[in-house]
């Protein structure tokens, strides 16, 4: 598993800086080994919409917790969607400080400068590893909305 450290300075009132080693892109990364482990080790496809928690405890130890607010991490497929297809990525919809939180992970994990606004299936980022922005309801992403994500 690759590690991401990501160190975004400002977004607070008193320039809060939002050190995440191990926090948003490694949770979203240990849950998305937990997908793999668990089809290789099964046989059979992680289906978007399946509760992450139906991993623990043979294939991930304990639910990650969201670091950036009260979100919940959730497997959906490449395109966004909830249920009804295999899963393609592990996201995590943030909240508090996303916008430096994701510009700060684009930066650390692709080297690129500013997170994309996507708003069609089409313009969803196809890195490993990333961050964006929905700028439509988009299958299950909502507008408005930062997504840190891991493809599976």
């Amino acid at each position: 598993m690759s590690r991401y450290s990501v160190a975004v300075i400002g977004g607070g009132p008193a320039g809060l800086v939002a050190a995440i080693e191990g926090d948003t892109v490694r949770l979203s990364a240990t849950a998305q080994n937990a997908v793999d482990m668990f089809e290789m080790k099964t046989g059979l496809q992680f289906q978007a919409g399946t509760s992450l928690s139906s991993l623990m405890p043979r294939f991930l130890k304990s639910m990650p917790q969201d670091p950036t607010g009260t979100s919940s991490f959730a497997a959906w497929s490449g395109e966004g969607l909830g249920a009804g297809a295999p899963v393609g990525m592990v996201v995590l919809p943030m909240s508090r400080n996303a916008d430096a939180i994701c510009t700060g992970i684009v930066q650390q994990t692709s080297g690129g400068t500013a997170y994309v606004t996507v708003s069609s299936v089409g313009q969803l980022p196809t890195q490993p590893v990333g961050c964006f922005r929905a700028g439509a309801n988009i299958n299950s992403f909502v507008a408005q909305t930062y997504y840190a994500y891991v493809r599976t």
